[in-house]
């Protein structure tokens, strides 16, 4: 199991770096990209990924782009206001 987490980290963190994301150096499970002169933030525990940005649109973009496999299961859910959105895929 442990080999397998190591191998996702690696892979996720390259693939999301290849895009543009800078991993955060305090918590290596963070990613930044500026999009639209907003933050596009991803965090991740295991294989489980938040995503977050001001922009619904970006989220969902970003959303379409993460799911290779019909086996994850994207939660999408909705803060105040109607533009502001944030993604967990699992």
């Amino acid at each position: 199991m442990m080999v397998s987490s190591l191998l996702f980290y690696r892979k996720l963190r390259k693939d999301l770096e290849q895009l543009g994301f800078k991993i955060n150096p305090y918590d290596i499970c963070v990613a930044n990209k500026l999009i639209n002169r907003k933050q596009l933030t991803i965090l991740w525990h295991v294989d489980d990924l938040k995503i977050s940005h001001k922009d619904k649109k970006v989220v969902d973009q970003f959303s379409s782009l993460s799911e290779p496999s019909k086996s994850m299961k994207t939660v999408r859910l909705q803060n105040s206001s109607p533009q502001e959105a944030w993604s967990m895929i699992i």
